[in-house]
């Protein structure tokens, strides 16, 4: 009883009652995330999905909180809620790269699959291998893969704004400069009816490559093109283009 008596004594010494409170609190919630992580790993994604809003509420400053929820939204491929789960976590850890390498990995499997649904290609896609994180881990070792400078939609859009412009002038050679070497375009003539502003991009990325779709109107049809583009000589350059 007197070691007791020490130990509760020394700890009054060292904490303020707010302190203190704040300290046990801060436990629980710990304690409580790994319990929800153990249920998921042990396959319970129901019960772990019910405790974990809980502390969603109760626990708002641990973004693990957040990434958990985002990985059972993954699972069940509710991917918009997947990513707004992780851009919350985020919010709340700027440190959190492994939140962002699960955003990354996310977005290109749904690339990859576009990709393939447009080619009309059967080839299994693996998942992204989304995991929960503790509560210790405060600055994940994780790392996205390096990508370059040029890996952005500005600048992929940009190239393709010099693309259309070329299709819609007279000079071959410019526009064929915004082709892989070999490759064989097909004439756009489109280029020359509608104007940059009125078309629709949608860009997004693989490991390596772009993959964009192209939405417009001409002469009150409706048109899309997949444009597949990669880097060569550091600059965006298409080497696959399928109307759909």
């Amino acid at each position: 009883m007197r070691s007791l008596f020490c130990v509760f004594c020394l700890t009054s010494m060292l904490f303020t009652p707010a302190q203190l409170q704040a300290s046990l609190l801060q436990n629980t919630c710990s304690d409580e995330l790994d319990n929800a992580v153990e249920l998921y790993n042990a396959g319970r994604s129901d019960a772990a999905h019910a405790l974990l809003e809980q502390l969603a509420e109760k626990c708002p400053q641990l973004p693990q909180v957040q990434h958990n929820l985002g990985v059972i939204a993954g699972q069940a491929k509710n991917w918009p809620l997947a990513e707004s789960r992780f851009r919350a976590a985020i919010a709340n850890d700027s440190r959190s790269t492994m939140t962002m390498a699960h955003l990354q990995s996310m977005h290109e499997y749904q690339a990859t699959l576009a990709y393939q649904n447009a080619l009309r290609i059967k080839r299994k896609v693996t998942p992204p291998d989304l995991q929960m994180q503790r509560s210790e881990l405060t600055n994940a070792t994780y790392r996205t893969e390096i990508k370059t400078s040029l890996h952005t939609v500005a600048t992929v859009d940009y190239e393709l704004f010099a693309w259309w412009t070329a299709a819609s002038d007279t000079d071959a050679s410019a526009w064929l400069e915004h082709y892989t070497h070999g490759y064989p375009p097909q004439e756009n003539n489109d280029a020359q009816a509608v104007d940059w502003q009125e078309v629709s991009r949608d860009i997004s990325f693989t490991a390596q490559d772009a993959v964009v779709v192209l939405s417009y109107q001409n002469a009150g049809l409706d048109k899309r093109i997949l444009l597949l583009l990669r880097l060569q000589d550091k600059r965006w350059k298409i080497y696959r283009e399928v109307n759909l």
